[in-house]
C-alpha cells in the first residue's frame, strides 16, 4: 500500500512538472511516425544537478507529428532583391515546418518489466549532420517539381528550372538571403547549427535518464529538433539571362529542442504533410521587375564566396613544453588552403572558426586540474621535427621571425566543447597552413585533443 501511494504521487508530480513546461514553452512537441502509438518525453531543464536520475513514463506525453507544414497566407516577394555582380537573387517566403529532426542516435529497446536506464549513443555532430538536416528539411518541406514560365514585363517566356545547390554556389544563395533579410550570416550557417545541437547532446549525457518500468514496451531514441523556415529562391544569370529556381530551409535560432521519441517496432520512418510548400507558376507570373538588372544593391560584395572546411579525431596527447607546440611538431594538422590561394593579399582577412573538443589529464582520484591553460598555434612553415624543447627560451618575437608563427588562441583547462576563432591578415597565409598544439599553467597541464573542426572563411576588410 505504501509503495501504492508512492508511485501516485511521484505520478502526480510528474504530470505537474509537465504542465508546467508546456505553460513556459508551449505545447510538448513529440514525434509521430507511421503508428498513431508514437509518444515522446522531454527531458526536465531548469537548474537541477546533472546528477540526478530522471525516471519518465513516457505514455502520458502529448503527440505531434514530425515535417507540420505551415503555409504563408500572403507570398510575396521576401526582403530586398541583391546582386553579386554575376547573379541576381529574388526570394520567396513559402511559410514554416515545424519539428524537423536535425539529429538522432540508436535506438534503446526497453523490455517493460523494469525501470530501463537508457544508454548514450557514441556519435558526434559534424558537418554532416548539418548537410543531411538541410537536405532533409527540403525534401520533406518542398515540392521541386514544378516547371514553371517566367512571364516578366523584360522576360517572357524564360523557363524557370529547379537546380540543387551544392558547395560555394549554395554559400552564395545562403549569404544573399542572409543580407537581403538583414540577418546575420553565422544564424544560418553550419557553424552555429553544429554547436546549438552539440550544446544539447552534451548537456544531455549529463544526466542519467531512466524510463519507468510502466512505460509501452518497445524502442526508444533521442532526437533533437528544429523549425525551419522556408524560402523559394530564383538565381537570375545577368549574363546569359537564364533563371534557375531552388529551395533553401533556415532554421530558427531559438526553435532547438532535445526530446525522446517512442516506436512499438524498431521503425522510426516519418511521413511528412502531402501538401507540400512550393514555388507555383501563379507566384512566377506576379512577378513585374527585370531580373537581369544591373543596379541591385550589392549586399554581398564583402563577403568573398570561399571557405575550406577540416575535420580530424586525433585523440592527441598534449603536454606542458612551453615553446609555442614546437616540442611537439609530430602532432601539427595541416590545411590545405591552395583553394583560397587568390585571396591571400591585405585586401582579406582569413577567419579561422573552430570547434574543439578536449579532455583535461587527471590528476589525485581522478580529479581533473584546473589552473591549466590549452594553447593552439598557427604556423605558415612546417616543420617535420621537433625544432625547440623546453630548456630553449622561445618568445612570441622568436616564433615568428625563426618559425613563421602566425596567431595562437588559448583557454582555460576544462572538459567539454569551445568554440574558438583567430582573424588572420590575407597575406599572413599561405597554401599550407599548420596548427601546433601546446600547454602551461602552474601545476600539471596534459590535455587530450579529442577532435577538432577548423572552417576557413575568407572576408573582405
Amino acid at each position: 500500500m505504501k509503495k501504492t501511494g508512492i508511485r501516485i504521487l511521484s505520478i502526480m508530480m510528474m504530470a505537474a512538472m509537465l504542465l508546467s513546461l508546456a505553460a513556459c514553452n508551449g505545447t510538448l512537441i513529440g514525434v509521430g511516425g507511421e503508428t498513431e502509438s508514437d509518444t515522446a518525453a522531454q527531458a526536465p531543464s531548469g537548474n537541477r544537478q546533472n546528477t540526478e536520475n530522471y525516471i519518465y513514463n513516457v505514455t502520458e506525453q502529448m503527440v505531434t507529428r514530425p515535417y507540420q507544414i505551415e503555409a504563408a497566407s500572403n507570398v510575396a516577394l521576401a526582403g530586398v532583391p541583391v546582386t553579386d555582380g554575376e547573379y541576381n537573387y529574388f526570394y520567396f517566403k513559402l511559410g514554416e515546418t515545424k519539428n524537423v529532426p536535425v539529429y538522432y542516435e540508436d535506438a534503446y529497446y526497453h523490455d517493460g518489466r523494469t525501470v530501463s536506464t537508457y544508454a548514450w549513443s557514441e556519435s558526434t555532430v559534424t558537418e554532416d549532420t548539418y548537410t543531411e538536416a538541410m537536405e532533409n528539411s527540403v525534401s520533406n518541406s518542398t515540392n521541386a517539381s514544378v516547371k514553371a514560365e517566367v512571364n516578366t514585363s523584360a522576360s517572357a517566356g524564360i523557363k524557370a528550372s529547379y537546380g540543387a545547390l551544392s558547395g560555394d554556389f549554395g554559400v552564395k544563395v545562403s549569404t544573399s538571403l542572409s543580407t537581403s533579410l538583414s540577418h546575420t550570416h553565422t544564424e544560418s550557417d553550419k557553424t552555429t547549427f553544429t554547436k546549438k545541437v552539440s550544446d544539447k547532446v552534451q548537456n544531455s549525457r549529463t544526466r542519467e535518464v531512466k524510463i519507468d518500468k510502466d512505460s509501452e514496451v518497445g524502442y526508444y531514441r533521442y532526437v533533437v529538433y528544429a523549425d525551419f523556415e522556408v524560402y523559394a529562391v530564383l538565381v537570375c544569370d545577368i549574363a546569359d539571362k537564364t533563371v534557375q529556381y531552388t529551395y533553401v530551409t533556415v532554421p530558427k535560432p531559438e526553435s532547438f529542442v532535445d526530446m525522446f521519441r517512442f516506436s512499438t517496432t524498431n521503425d522510426f520512418s516519418v511521413s511528412s504533410d502531402e501538401a507540400k510548400l512550393a514555388l507555383t507558376e501563379e507566384m512566377l507570373a506576379g512577378i513585374t521587375v527585370d531580373l537581369f538588372q544591373k543596379d541591385l544593391p550589392n549586399k554581398t560584395a564583402d563577403y568573398v564566396y570561399a571557405s575550406a572546411f577540416y575535420q580530424d579525431n586525433p585523440d592527441f596527447k598534449i603536454i606542458d613544453n612551453g615553446v609555442f607546440g614546437l616540442e611537439q611538431v609530430g602532432k601539427k594538422h595541416t590545411l590545405n588552403m591552395s583553394s583560397l590561394k587568390e585571396y591571400m593579399t591585405e585586401e582579406y582577412t582569413f577567419w579561422f572558426d573552430m570547434k574543439v573538443s578536449s579532455k583535461c589529464e587527471k590528476g589525485f582520484a581522478g580529479i581533473g586540474w584546473v589552473d591549466g591553460t590549452h594553447e593552439i598555434h598557427l604556423y605558415n612553415k612546417e616543420h617535420s621535427s621537433n625544432i625547440a624543447n623546453s630548456d630553449d627560451r622561445v618568445d612570441e618575437e622568436k616564433a615568428k621571425r625563426d618559425y613563421g608563427w602566425v596567431d595562437s588562441v588559448e583557454w582555460t583547462q576544462r572538459d567539454g566543447i569551445d568554440d574558438l576563432d583567430m582573424y588572420v591578415r590575407g597575406d599572413q597565409c599561405k597554401e599550407m597552413m599548420y596548427l601546433l598544439y601546446d600547454a602551461h599553467g602552474e601545476d600539471e597541464d596534459t590535455w587530450y585533443l579529442r577532435w577538432i573542426e577548423i572552417d576557413v572563411k575568407v572576408m573582405k576588410k
